[in-house]
């Protein structure tokens, strides 16, 4: 973190006035609207001082009371976010290292256990003391994915070859497997034929309610099943699916096409035109898409688009999201000049346009986006928070200002749930730095 000497003057002048100056190691960031008294307040916690492997992601518990480093080794090193101190180092990964270097759902609900996996089998470890608890083995298939159910009774798993198998979380026994998608197992020997293979990898996830599981495979449907017996429910469309914040919908995406189905039936409820639709928290509003003629956010109660937002021209989307309190609506996107576009919901108008860092990459098929910054709304929704490769920057969602720059850290961060912790990466990539977070 910069120190007060080398902030803007107008950061010094309203910290000042917060009466928070005098403290050592806290420093006040207020945005500089004078209709508001917006202030953020970031204080250096501790260093996880780590020495080997580039961290990738950083993943917290539930209760951000643990915190796994993520990096390309086959190790996962487990820390308790209130001593600082390394917990153990323990076997397996908490991300399949395919292409898209997916993330595994590391820890159960009650922030109890850890899962790791490693080859065939996925281990659950005791997040407080490191001490392995179980093993899940017996599998025929290299696990890909894995998913708490939302009472932490269940664990299901995805395979590298289509499998799906549902385990009790304490005993380890497999409930029920089953072949959700058929693939062709090619023979080691056949290396041009496996390399041109597209992902045969499945992710899973439950619903909220538990009583469902969502299987995604790479260019074949997304499907649902029932979280008990293992019974296929419904074929959906798509490769990418995701269930809503209660569960209530399944939303599957092929390119620019989306449709939105009933997750306890399967039925179809809509069929609309999005790149990366995303729900409010609330479920009242998916956005942005286009429909019937407009482009605009979605009432999921009336299935009509009652927020129309016309300002939206670039594709290239690389983000998209509502603020926790669903005021706000954001679209990153672009592949020159990328930046994010604030909107409030209630007027539909744009607050602000915010260059963000985007990495413009190029094949002999398009143009890609290679790298974006990473952004996340605090769970208060007054900030938004961009991390690059860098620094940590954030915005008054309100307004779209610039409040402060943060050049101890850098991308990956992550806030915890409750927004009173920040987890970000060190300058020397493979630290973790922690840092209370206050907002007023």
């Amino acid at each position: 973190m910069r120190s007060k000497q080398h902030l803007p003057l107008f950061v010094l002048t309203l910290s000042l006035v917060y009466g928070l100056a005098a403290e050592p190691r806290s420093v006040v960031f207020a945005s500089d609207r004078v209709a508001t008294s917006l202030a953020l307040s970031v204080t250096p916690k501790s260093t996880l001082a780590r020495s080997k492997g580039d961290l990738i992601a950083i993943v917290l518990s539930p209760d951000a009371r643990f915190l796994a480093a993520v990096t390309r080794e086959r190790k996962t090193e487990l820390w308790n976010t209130e001593t600082g101190q390394l917990i153990a180092t323990v076997d397996g990964r908490t991300f399949y290292p395919a292409l898209d270097l997916h993330l595994i759902n590391a820890f159960s609900p009650d922030s109890h256990t850890l899962v790791t996996i490693s080859g065939k089998q996925a281990k659950l470890w005791d997040a407080t003391t490191g001490r392995l608890k179980v093993v899940l083995s017996g599998s025929d298939d290299d696990i890909t994915s894995t998913a708490f159910s939302p009472d932490g009774k269940t664990i299901a798993t995805g395979g590298h070859y289509g499998t799906l198998t549902l385990w009790d979380a304490e005993s380890g026994r497999s409930k029920v497997t089953v072949a959700a998608y058929t693939v062709t197992r090619y023979p080691k020997w056949r290396i041009v034929s496996r390399t041109l293979q597209l992902s045969t990898d499945v992710h899973v996830a439950f619903s909220r309610l538990g009583n469902r599981v969502l299987t995604v495979l790479f260019d074949q449907p997304a499907k649902l099943w029932d979280a008990t017996t293992g019974r296929l429910v419904a074929t959906l469309g798509s490769y990418y699916a995701e269930f809503s914040p209660s569960g209530r919908y399944v939303v599957t995406n092929d390119l620019s096409e989306t449709d939105l189905w009933d997750a306890d039936s399967g039925q179809k409820k809509i069929h609309v035109s999005a790149w990366a639709p995303a729900f409010s928290s609330d479920e009242h509003w998916l956005g942005l898409v286009e429909y019937q003629g407009q482009t605009g956010l979605l009432n999921l109660s009336t299935m009509k688009v009652e927020v129309p937002l016309s300002f939206f021209k670039d594709s290239f989307v690389s983000w998209e999201a509502f603020s926790p309190d669903n005021q706000i609506f954001c679209r990153a996107s672009g592949l020159y000049g990328h930046h994010a576009t604030l909107v409030d919901i209630s007027s539909g108008k744009s607050i602000a346009e915010i260059p963000i860092v985007g990495k413009k990459g190029f094949d002999f098929i398009s143009d890609y986006l290679k790298y974006t910054e990473r952004l996340a709304f605090h769970p208060r929704s007054l900030i938004l928070m961009g991390a690059n490769q860098e620094l940590v920057r954030f915005w008054d969602s309100h307004s779209g200002k610039l409040i402060t720059e943060l050049h101890g850290g850098r991308d990956p961060a992550i806030f915890s749930s409750d927004g009173k912790l920040l987890a970000t990466a060190g300058q020397d990539k493979k630290s973790v730095l922690l840092w209370d977070v206050s907002v007023r």
